[in-house]
């Protein structure tokens, strides 16, 4: 017989035995499951989550979980397992979560001089602990300089920036007049 015939919790086989008359069983077979209302504390940089399977386990099972479910900070997979009707982290356990970059399409929000609220929007993706750059005049015209944010779990930072008035240029080509010549 199935051991989950007897208990929903259980898998395997138990045996039942005849011996001179008498009816025994054999329940040794029968192994508890990892159930999903019983959860694991998982730890992905400092921030604990309490995490069941999302099916019954079968002991010696074990199944992919996404490491932002306990950090949105941080991408990958971890596995949770199941031994004897105990849940527990899979070797290399969350050593596999590593901090987000910042992808391609983030918008930063920013104001040079008079322009204000002007949305700068990243063109390729950012490692974590990396930035990204944009030149002053692409938000007005009339500055120099570049616009700087972080990348850090996924997110951009505030930005800084060292924009300053553009200087003219000697002879930009503006007409002179003096005395009609």
């Amino acid at each position: 017989r199935q051991c989950t015939e007897v208990h929903p919790l259980y898998s395997g086989t138990l045996q039942l035995l005849c011996s001179y008359g008498t009816l025994t069983n054999d329940v040794s077979g029968c192994i508890p499951k990892c159930p999903t209302t019983t959860p694991l504390s998982v730890t992905v940089a400092g921030t604990s989550v309490d995490i069941a399977p999302t099916v019954d386990l079968v002991s010696g099972t074990s199944e992919a979980r996404l490491c932002e479910e306990v950090n949105a900070g941080y991408e990958g997979e971890y596995r949770l397992g199941c031994t004897d009707g105990a849940l527990e982290l899979v070797d290399p356990g969350v050593d596999t979560c590593t901090e987000k970059g910042c992808p391609a399409g983030l918008v930063l929000t920013v104001s040079v001089g008079t322009t204000t609220d002007f949305d700068l929007t990243t063109t390729a993706a950012v490692d974590h602990g990396g930035s990204v750059s944009f030149p002053c005049g692409d938000v007005n015209a009339g500055y120099a300089g570049t616009i700087t944010a972080d990348c850090a779990l996924g997110a951009l930072g505030a930005p800084t920036d060292d924009c300053a008035t553009a200087p003219c240029e000697t002879f930009q080509g503006v007409q002179h007049t003096l005395n009609g010549v």
